[in-house]
């Protein structure tokens, strides 16, 4: 029956808010010793509920500061990691606590009397706490419920041969066959795991090929793009950037050096902008092997396949648009030799060691072509002396890096800037993995244990954000800013925060630091100082100083700048050129060296 209210009233404690909250009993329909019985038993329960949250409040902290010291000293846990666990904890047990108190007073309405109250609470506290991680005990349940809840893309093992290997010692010692696998992430899943995210389908279907011709702002907007057939016919293909590289988890110097050796294979997305498909959450994983076993075992029609977007079921269309490798990793997928000591050493055309010494133009070299390759391949399985010959193969090292830079101009017109295609970003993902290994200190089957905690960060992402590159934005450390103080154009608004730094899209603004205002073809661009960095009304305002361009100087390639006295309030949102810049003075004069050629639409 329910608890109806009068005018006599005792103290029962709230266990979600910590107050003493009256409540009102009818005892219209009991004697007064019934009366005084529950009164008695309702002082009872209120001291018995009380002790469970306040009683041991020492005790509380000095569990809570072991738990943290273990975490930081036993487990080596660095301090930026224990502070978002104790958050992350934080919020966990507020909104347990939360959904209990909820429940209480349910239980509380419905109950017949204070003692089944009582008894109603404390079974369902005990319940609520015991089953905060059922499920998730063990490694097995929690990849359960990532896979079944999350979308986990869980990699699977490839056969890629056997061989045998000698195994203990002394009388033990025993031969045992031993299997080489690779690692595979399936492609298929994981771009269907993309394309469920609302930011990278909207990037594939809008697509962003330049507005103007003539420039060349991405791959989209180079010859390759136009004359493939995929993708003159699918203009919203998925263009699949694939990068290989071998990465040594271990130290280069010491003795296990090669030991852990990985060739990793990556993979990214050529119709998402450059911006975003940087970032490292952006850059998927393929495949992972050990580097040995793909040496040893080498390296082995588009009608669409029906995937589930974030639009529903829909035909995907996409193909492999570029390969992008340093220059050992190159040869190595062409079928080269990873040294370039041939004869014809360069693996884009049929130029000599002693004709690349002397010749800097291109027209000078036939391109290499299907054909020639096969006519070489033929001609070392007749001659197998041939190899240096041919430039494959080859047994010493010589690397010609500066007759390779003669055949850029061609790879930019037919890829577009080869910045947007450079292997550094994806070198960065190294770094991932090198960590995890060393953390970790167990290289038995490493590129299996790699494979799936990298999955599992991709679950990760992909779960906790609405889409995978939601615009991030950092703010330093700052104050409210007084109304007296604020530029007249924010006088009025409700809220200024004055910050000395802000990351926005992974660029980092801060005061001090230069900006450009302008970028117009046949002139001079415009720049401003950044004086104060306001927040006010959710928009990103640069208090800044202008400065007038007076001269291009070749010596410096740097503009030559003068400050002036007007001061403007600029939109972040709307500045033509994402990077700042650094002032740098020589001889009394200020100079701002830019990152890129300026344009009129950067």
């Amino acid at each position: 029956m329910e608890l109806e209210a009068t005018g006599e009233s005792v103290g029962l404690y709230d266990i979600y808010t910590g107050d003493i909250e009256p409540m009102v009993i009818d005892g219209s329909n009991h004697t007064e010793r019934d009366q005084v019985s529950n009164e008695a038993t309702l002082q009872e329960d209120s001291l018995s509920i009380s002790s469970i949250t306040d009683g041991e409040s020492t005790d509380n902290s000095r569990v809570v500061a072991l738990w943290l010291l273990k975490l930081k000293e036993v487990h080596g846990m660095p301090q930026s990691a224990m502070s978002t666990i104790t958050e992350e904890v934080q919020t966990l047990f507020d909104s347990v606590i939360e959904n209990i108190g909820c429940q209480i007073g349910t239980m509380m309405d419905s109950a017949a009397n204070m003692a089944e109250a009582k008894l109603l609470i404390h079974q369902h506290l005990y319940s609520a706490t015991s089953r905060l991680f059922r499920g998730f005990q063990t490694p097995a349940q929690q990849l359960t419920y990532f896979r079944d809840n999350f979308n986990l893309v869980r990699p699977t093992k490839i056969k890629m041969g056997t061989r045998r290997i000698h195994r203990g010692h002394g009388r033990k010692r025993r031969l045992k066959e031993v299997t080489d696998t690779l690692v595979y992430v399936p492609l298929l899943k994981t771009l269907q795991m993309l394309l469920k995210d609302e930011g990278i389908y909207t990037e594939v279907q809008k697509g962003h090929t330049s507005t103007t011709p003539e420039r060349l702002t991405d791959f989209c907007d180079g010859a390759h793009y136009f004359t493939h057939p995929l993708f003159n016919e699918h203009p919203t293909a998925l263009q699949i950037f694939l990068y290989y590289d071998d990465v040594e988890v271990c130290n280069p110097l010491g003795s296990s050096k090669g030991k852990h050796k990985l060739a990793a294979f990556y993979f990214g997305l050529g119709n998402i902008t450059p911006s975003k498909r940087s970032k490292l959450k952006g850059i998927q994983l393929l495949a992972l092997c050990k580097s040995r076993t793909l040496k040893k075992y080498g390296m082995s029609k588009e009608n669409g396949y029906d995937l589930v977007t974030f639009n529903g079921p829909q035909k995907v269309f996409g193909s492999l648009a570029v390969v992008i490798a340093d220059n050992p990793a190159s040869a190595a997928l062409g079928g080269f030799k990873e040294s370039a000591s041939a004869q014809l050493p360069c693996r884009h055309c049929l130029g000599t060691a002693e004709e690349i010494k002397i010749h800097f133009d291109e027209d000078h070299f036939e391109l290499r072509s299907s054909h020639t390759h096969e006519t070489h391949l033929q001609a070392i399985d007749d001659d197998p002396s041939q190899s240096r010959e041919c430039g494959l193969y080859p047994d010493k090292s010589v690397i010609p890096k500066m007759h390779y830079l003669i055949h850029t101009p061609r790879l930019i017109s037919k890829f577009g800037p080869l910045s947007r295609l450079w292997a550094l970003r994806f070198e960065a993902k190294h770094k991932y993995f090198k960590k995890i290994a060393q953390r970790l200190g167990n290289y038995i089957n490493l590129p299996w244990t790699l494979a799936n905690r990298h999955q599992m960060l991709q679950c990760f992402y992909h779960t906790s954000q609405k889409s995978l590159f939601e615009e991030e934005t950092e703010v330093g450390p700052g104050s409210l800013v007084a109304e007296r103080d604020r530029p007249l154009s924010l006088r009025g608004n409700s809220d200024c925060f004055r910050a000395k730094w802000i990351k926005l899209a992974g660029q980092k603004y801060q005061t001090s630091h230069l900006i450009m205002m302008e970028a117009a073809d046949g002139e001079y661009p415009k720049f401003a100082k950044i004086e104060n960095i306001y927040i006010s009304n959710s928009k990103i305002l640069l208090d800044s100083t202008t400065y007038e361009t007076i001269s291009y100087c070749n010596h410096y390639h740097s503009y030559e700048v003068k400050e002036t006295s007007i001061s403007l309030l600029v939109d972040i949102e709307k500045l033509p050129y994402v990077y700042t810049e650094i002032l740098q003075t020589q001889n009394s004069k200020h100079f701002v060296i830019v990152r890129y050629h300026i344009a009129e639409s950067v």
